[in-house]
């Protein structure tokens, strides 16, 4: 519950940093280069005088973007791909399963490192980049939780009772 609080407060922080009476994380003041930590500024500030702790926070903000985005597309690239592989069994199991089982061959950080040395560099592409890795892990919990759900008792009940298949 402490992590789920402290990651919950830098959330915060970083959405409402905007409004968070904090300096430009990018203004230069060589008047105040290298200074240490101060109460106004707990986190003191780099050699060309900005705030450190404005640009943590500003840093967090892109930070959690491509986490959120890259989750968000992970789940609804591989959490599809998962049910209809799993409820379809056979030949569109393997069909779609198999190339996730070679993505998944693959570390993940070499893997994201490569596609983003091919595709290029930025916040948006990175997300994708971890997307397209993490797809085949939600794929696999999507398609393990219908292959489960496939064999429960009371679907064989409602197929004796003659439940279409959408039901």
């Amino acid at each position: 519950m402490a992590g789920l609080g402290i990651v919950g407060v830098l959330a915060l922080a970083a959405l409402l940093a905007p409004m968070l009476p904090l300096g430009s994380p990018t203004d230069i003041s060589k008047d105040f280069a290298l200074r240490g930590p101060t109460a106004a500024e707990p986190f003191g500030r780099d050699d060309l005088g900005r705030s450190l702790l404005s640009r943590v926070i500003h840093a967090y903000r892109v930070s959690l973007g491509v986490a959120v985005t890259s989750a968000l597309l992970a789940v609804l690239v591989g959490g599809p791909l998962g049910l209809v592989a799993g409820y379809a069994e056979g030949l569109p199991d393997q069909l779609i399963m198999r190339p996730l089982d070679v993505l998944m061959a693959f570390p993940a950080v070499l893997l994201a490192i490569a596609l983003m040395s091919v595709f290029g560099t930025g916040a948006l592409l990175l997300s994708v980049a971890l997307a397209v890795v993490y797809t085949p892990v939600m794929a696999r919990v999507a398609r393990a939780a219908v292959l489960a759900t496939k064999i429960e008792v009371y679907v064989d009940g409602a197929r004796a009772l003659g439940a279409t298949v959408p039901r």
